[in-house]
């Protein structure tokens, strides 16, 4: 295969390489300490829910989406929903560097992001735990690719991007304190 052909078949693959091999490694139903502390708040009803992760480090956002899953999968014993629920949000963060890096920058810069991203031990682990950091990092890099559209744009940015921006932000702040820290960060340069 020549470069150009290779590099075609890397952006197409990579996303669907990253599906079946987190896939493979979430979709089981055993769960670590804090996963079945996760699901045991699902388990909750959303207003006992709501006030035991408002005394929490973590906000109750991430948990209220949890739990709509969840219960969309079934509920009960059926701990790989929550699990997958994660894998959903690793999936979009590799189409997001997908078609967005790409368009930001290129094909190969793309490649690069999906690659290193499949590949570290780190994202398999998380794209296959059922805790919030898959959410945040998603919400987080889609609220950094649209801070950097913004400062190409400079202020005359669309008042959608500045709006998707904000809302983005929102979701990055309250998925985890790490997130809440870069958005901070982000929001410093």
């Amino acid at each position: 295969m020549k470069g150009s052909q290779w590099n075609k078949f890397c952006w197409h693959v990579l996303p669907f390489l990253g599906l079946i091999i987190w896939g493979v490694l979430a979709v089981n139903n055993g769960l670590w300490y804090d996963e079945a502390y996760s699901a045991a708040l699902v388990r909750q009803d959303l207003a006992d829910l709501i006030e035991t992760t408002s005394r929490d480090v973590h906000s109750p956002f991430y948990y209220v989406l949890l739990k709509g899953f969840y219960h969309l999968c079934g509920g009960g014993t059926n701990y790989w929903s929550l699990k997958v629920f994660s894998l959903i949000f690793a999936f979009g963060y590799l189409l997001v560097g997908k078609y967005w890096i790409k368009r930001l920058y290129d094909e190969k810069t793309s490649i690069y992001f999906m690659a290193f991203s499949v590949l570290m031990p780190v994202m398999m682990y998380h794209a296959t735990n059922a805790r919030m950091y898959f959410c945040g990092i998603f919400f987080f890099t889609v609220t950094a690719l649209l801070a950097l559209e913004l400062c190409r744009d400079g202020k005359n940015g669309s008042p959608v991007h500045w709006a998707l921006f904000a809302i983005f932000s929102i979701c990055s702040v309250y998925c985890h304190t790490y997130q809440m820290i870069e958005t901070l960060v982000l929001y410093s340069f």
